[in-house]
């Protein structure tokens, strides 16, 4: 995160019914560094927290034959939260 805050909604892979199912988040602020493996391990869906602009980069170290099979996989979710602060677990 480089500037202004993210909200991170977290999902977990529900294999049986082929949906990610909503599992909490986190608020990201300037100066965090978040890592994921490739897969279905860490879903997440990240969106801006406040009016301001936020700058986040993204960096992925997988081949490039990888991007579309190993991460930026779309999934469909279980259900929508409208309120994206529900899923925003309290600042640690």
């Amino acid at each position: 995160m480089l500037q202004g805050q993210l909200n991170e909604r977290h999902f977990r892979w529900d294999a049986r019914s082929g949906l990610a199912q909503p599992a909490g988040g986190k608020r990201r602020r300037p100066g965090e560094i978040v890592t994921a493996m490739p897969g279905l391990q860490q879903i997440h869906q990240l969106g801006n927290a406040d009016p301001q602009t936020a700058i986040s980069l993204h960096i992925y170290g997988v081949p490039q034959a990888d991007i579309a099979t190993g991460v930026n996989i779309t999934v469909p979710p279980a259900a929508t939260q409208p309120d994206t602060e529900a899923a925003i677990s309290s600042p640690d």
